[in-house]
C-alpha cells in the first residue's frame, strides 16, 4: 500500500512525497519490487542516472529474479550511456526469461551503443522470431546508436574537422569549408554533414545537420564531460543551422542547449 501511495504521488509529480512513501515502503520490506520499480522510475524521470544507478544495484540484489527490474536496470543505464552496464543486466534479464522478446530487443538497442552491428542485428532477429511487437522502433533506435558509437571513435587532431556524408573529410577545416559544405547540403550534394571540434572542446563531441526534405534543417549535437553526454536535436531554417555551425567554430564554445530538444531514445 505504502509503494502504491508513492507511485501515485509519483504520477502527481509530487516527486518529495513519492520518494519519502517509497523509502518507507522499503524499510518495511526490502524485497518489494514494486517500490523499487517506482523508485527507479523516479530518479529516471528526474535525470539522476547517478541515483538511479545505485538504487538499481540495490534492487538487483533484493529481487535477483526480477526480470522487470532488470529491465528497468538496463534502460537506466542506456539514457545514461553506460552501455556495457546495460548489456550485462539485459544478458542477465535473457537468461531468466530466455523466450520474452523484449529481452533480445533490449539487448539489440545495448549491443548497438557499443558500437556491435553483427551482435546487434542477431539479437533483433531473435526478437522477431519470438515476435517481438515492434522492432522497427528497435531498429531505428540501433542505427542512431551505432553512428553515435562510430562518431565515438573519432580521434581528435587539435582542429576542426568536417566530415560530408560520413566518408569525404576535410582535417583543419574553415569557415569557408562549413558554408560551402552546409550549401552543398541544401543542395542535395550530401545527406548530413558532421562537424568535429578539436579536444580542448570538451563538452561537444560532434554537431551534425541533415534536412528533412521540406526545406527545413535538423540540427543534432552530442554535449555532456569529455563528449559522453546527451544527444539534443532541433528543427531549424537554413539560416539558423549555419549560425550554430558558424558560431561553434568562431567561439569554440558549447552552443545553448536551450532551444534544443534531448533526443529521448527508449
Amino acid at each position: 500500500i505504502t509503494a502504491m501511495i508513492g507511485k501515485i504521488a509519483f504520477e502527481k509529480y509530487n516527486f518529495p512525497a513519492a520518494e519519502d512513501m517509497l523509502k518507507k515502503a522499503l524499510s518495511i520490506d526490502r524485497s518489494c519490487s514494486k517500490a523499487w520499480s517506482f523508485y527507479l522510475d523516479l530518479s529516471i524521470a528526474q535525470k539522476d542516472f547517478k541515483k538511479a544507478e545505485a538504487i538499481g544495484e540495490e534492487a538487483m540484489m533484493y529481487c535477483k529474479d526480477d526480470v522487470f527490474i532488470f529491465s528497468k536496470v538496463g534502460t537506466g543505464y542506456i539514457l545514461s550511456g553506460k552501455y556495457e552496464k546495460a548489456l550485462k543486466v539485459f544478458k542477465d534479464a535473457k537468461r531468466i526469461e530466455p523466450d520474452n522478446p523484449v529481452h533480445h530487443s533490449n539487448l539489440a538497442i545495448a549491443y548497438a551503443g557499443i558500437g556491435n552491428e553483427k551482435e546487434a542485428m542477431i539479437a533483433l532477429e531473435d526478437a522477431k522470431i519470438l515476435n517481438y511487437d515492434d522492432p522497427e522502433s528497435t531498429l531505428e533506435m540501433m542505427q542512431s546508436l551505432l553512428k553515435k558509437a562510430e562518431l565515438r571513435k573519432v580521434k581528435y587532431t587539435g582542429k576542426f574537422e568536417l566530415s560530408l556524408d560520413g566518408c569525404e573529410n576535410i582535417s583543419d577545416c574553415t569557415v569557408e569549408d562549413v558554408m560551402d559544405s552546409l550549401r552543398e547540403l541544401w543542395d542535395g550534394e550530401y545527406e548530413f554533414v558532421i562537424l568535429t571540434p578539436p579536444e580542448e572542446v570538451k563538452d561537444v563531441l560532434f554537431i551534425q545537420v541533415t534536412t528533412d526534405g521540406d526545406n527545413k534543417a535538423i540540427v543534432q549535437m552530442s554535449v555532456g564531460p569529455n563528449g559522453s553526454g546527451v544527444l539534443y536535436e532541433k528543427y531549424c531554417s537554413y539560416e539558423e543551422a549555419e549560425a550554430i555551425f558558424i558560431n561553434f567554430i568562431k567561439d569554440k564554445r558549447t552552443p545553448s542547449t536551450i532551444t534544443f530538444k534531448q533526443v529521448e531514445f527508449i
